[in-house]
This record gives C-alpha cells, structure tokens and sequence, in this order.
C-alpha cells in the first residue's frame, strides 16, 4: 500500500476512533467505540496507579466487547459533548498513531460537565483501515473524580430499583 494513502487510512481510522465516544453519545449505541477495532484488539489502560486508585488491577485489560459493555454501564449516567484532538503523530512504516484527546462529558440527571484528557497509542493493521491494540493513558485527576460520580450514581439508581 502506498505510504500516502496507508497515511490517509490511518488518518481516518484514528479520527473515527477518537470521535467514537461523541457518536455512540450522539446515537445512544456504545458499539461506536469498537467500530474500528479488530475483534482480538485489546485495550491497556494507564497508569497503573490509575487503575490501583480505583481499586482495579494494575494490569487491566478489556477485549471490545468488554470494554463497550463497561462504556455502556456509564452512558444512562453522562454523555460525551465535545472532543478535543491534538498532537496527532502517524506512523505508517510501524503503522502506528498517537494523539492527545480532551473529552467533555455531561452527566445526565444535573448537567454537570467534567473535562477529563487522554493520550492514545494505537496500533493498526496491515491497510490502517483497524485498530488491533490500544495504550489509553488516563488523566489521573478528572478521570479519577468521574468515575466515582459515575459509580454514585449508580448506586443511586440501583437503590431507586430496590
């Protein structure tokens, strides 16, 4: 495949990656954010002290659909509104891309918004048209925070249902 058009491929799989969270908010459907994944891709989250924080493993790992059955768990609670890219870098010989992302997220019942940042090093195959591994480094000040307002709310509603 020629460099410029691996280039554009990789291009706009990142973009339509990046922007999944916006669209699967948008069309109420979490599968968006493992449209352009391979089946076998396997998301990596960091830091670790992210993950311990939060009382994960500091090895956590999701499939697509894992991660999209958690994504879905949290969009009754908060929408993304906005997106924010940045500092793109394509690679297409290792056919990989960096960006940095600053999402903005709306929780529903009070429209409280939390603006949370996310570097992603991806790795795409071999016509840059699928992601087949994730590195998501998380913003360990916000992210912490709406996680925790997400679980809130959470136990909130499962106590309503009671």
């Amino acid at each position: 495949m020629a460099s410029d058009t691996l280039h554009q491929s990789i291009s706009q799989t990142l973009n339509q990656f990046l922007h999944s969270y916006l669209h699967a908010s948008e069309h109420n459907d979490a599968s968006y954010v493992s449209a352009a994944l391979t089946p076998d891709c396997i998301r990596h989250i960091r830091p670790a002290s992210f993950l311990t924080g939060l009382g994960a493993p500091a090895d956590l790992t999701f499939t697509p659909q894992a991660y999209q059955e958690v994504f879905a768990g949290e969009m009754p609670f908060a929408q993304t509104k906005s997106v924010q890219i940045s500092d793109v870098t394509i690679d297409t010989t290792a056919r990989k891309a960096a960006a940095t992302v600053v999402y903005v997220n709306e929780f529903v019942d009070d429209g409280e918004r939390v603006t949370m940042e996310f570097a992603f090093f991806l790795s795409f195959g071999e016509d840059g048209t699928q992601i087949t591994k994730i590195l998501e480094w998380v913003d360990g000040g916000d992210c912490p925070k709406y996680q925790a307002k997400i679980q809130k709310r959470r136990e909130k509603a499962a106590s309503a249902g009671k």
